[in-house]
């Protein structure tokens, strides 16, 4: 690959190519563009909203996910610039046929339509302390070289890139052979960076999985929390657009040794609706066996083979820290969210759950009729779509708790309701109960 060009800067081999790339706090005139930017690289991918499909935002904190129509995406830059003040904003590459009725965000078997093929690139540093990962961002890069397309786009997430090669228009996936044909492509596509970085001594992530959500440019990485680093799109070439046969051709045309192939699924499947609550089970069980945080990871990463599709690393992974909270060893049985042991199986125990979870950062105003936000400094007007999205993360805390519970019949009680609790109706029992709980009665202090 000769070199990438945009309009700032080109990239060369063996260059220092990052030049341009800096860690800052956006100004006015920045912050004015974002929401621009981020609608313009969702029409890069999807083009003048050319289908009829669902485009997913999913946030990483609470792991909620919201579904936008191709009339919607400018809502949807409008949002992602938003969350992305507090959380870490994701988008699901594939659109998705319909939205998920509850509260996932689809699967790769609903996947109608993919706009190209993606790779993940890690790199060692702060977000990522790995010894099998490119150590810079030019070694990362170089990757890149030893395939005959160059990419169309480069985003820098902060600990590392997601590279794009799109199509010359995105591929409808009409039918489940469409699909398998497009789930074939990207897992041969990607096994071939994975076999690259395996002669170095590195791993890539298999990312290949048709629902698989990434970063979006003009949002934030909040990993190191005290100091957030811009998600930014780095090159792009409208002009590296390929049809099927080109990219065929190429991967054709590799030379690449199987030094690291995709492991294939084997064993009993967890399937999509059951991956968060299964794996926290397991790592609630280990936990109190006396599993410490590094073990925990080995064993849930391994475990999420058996998911159907895997849950993103960094998911698995958070799942383990929440766990981590807790003492290793408790005689089987680990306290998850104490404050709420005591809360029916009802939207009012929800409301308590809301309540007990909440109530330092959001409240109910019934002189403005609206709800707020404490800011860090003051109670401000917020979205109501905030409240709904902690409202769902106060059910998925459910699942957390009922990996604490060492009854087998409790456990599956809670889980039940938890399933049963993310009926809309019940969402907004659990909030229209929430305002008038005791402890939701305005204050000016936090």
């Amino acid at each position: 690959m000769a070199g990438i060009k945009d309009n700032n800067f080109k990239l060369e081999k063996g260059e220092t190519i990052l030049k341009n790339e800096t860690k800052h706090k956006m100004s006015g005139s920045e912050l004015a563009d974002t929401n621009k930017n981020i609608h313009k690289f969702i029409q890069t991918l999807y083009p003048n909203n050319s289908s009829d499909g669902f485009l997913v935002l999913w946030t990483k904190q609470d792991m909620v996910s919201t579904f936008y129509t191709g009339a919607e995406f400018e809502k949807a830059s409008e949002e992602a610039e938003y969350l992305s003040n507090h959380m870490d904003v994701y988008f699901g590459v594939g659109l998705q046929k319909d939205e998920p009725k509850n509260g996932g965000r689809g699967t790769a078997d609903t996947v109608i339509c993919i706009p190209g093929l993606w790779l993940d690139i890690d790199i060692k540093g702060p977000n990522h302390k790995s010894d099998n990962l490119p150590p810079d961002k030019e070694s990362a890069l170089k990757l890149l070289d030893s395939f005959e397309l160059e990419p169309t786009l480069i985003i820098s997430t902060g600990g590392g890139f997601h590279v794009y090669w799109l199509f010359d228009e995105p591929m409808d996936l009409k039918d489940k052979d469409d699909r398998n044909k497009a789930k074939e492509l990207s897992k041969r596509f990607q096994k071939v960076f994975i076999n690259l970085a395996a002669t170095h001594g590195w791993e890539l992530d298999n990312t290949s999985d048709l629902s698989r959500v990434l970063r979006l440019p003009g949002t934030f990485n909040h990993k190191q929390e005290d100091d957030p680093v811009p998600v930014s799109l780095i090159m792009q070439s409208d002009n590296n657009r390929y049809n099927l046969e080109v990219i065929e051709a190429a991967l054709n045309d590799c030379d690449v040794p199987d030094i690291y192939p995709l492991q294939p699924y084997t064993g009993e499947m967890i399937p999509a609706g059951k991956r968060n609550s299964s794996l926290t089970s397991i790592a609630g069980s280990l936990r109190a066996k006396g599993y410490n945080q590094e073990e925990l990871e080995t064993a849930l990463i391994q475990k999420n083979l058996f998911c159907n599709p895997p849950m993103e690393i960094e998911e698995v992974k958070g799942i383990v820290k929440s766990i981590c909270r807790y003492p290793k060893g408790t005689s089987g049985q680990v306290t998850v969210i104490p404050s709420t042991n005591n809360c029916q199986l009802t939207d009012l125990g929800n409301a308590e759950r809301f309540v007990d979870q909440h109530i330092g950062h959001i409240r109910y105003n019934s002189k403005w009729r609206k709800w707020i936000v404490w800011d860090g400094k003051r109670w401000t007007a917020e979205y109501e779509a905030l409240v709904k999205r902690k409202a769902i993360a106060t059910i998925k805390s459910m699942y957390l708790e009922a990996s604490g519970i060492k009854h087998e019949e409790d456990r599956r009680k809670l889980i039940q309701h938890a399933l049963n609790s993310e009926r809309e109706a019940r969402i907004n029992g659990m909030i229209n109960l929430a305002i008038v709980h005791p402890g939701y009665l305005f204050s000016l202090k936090p």
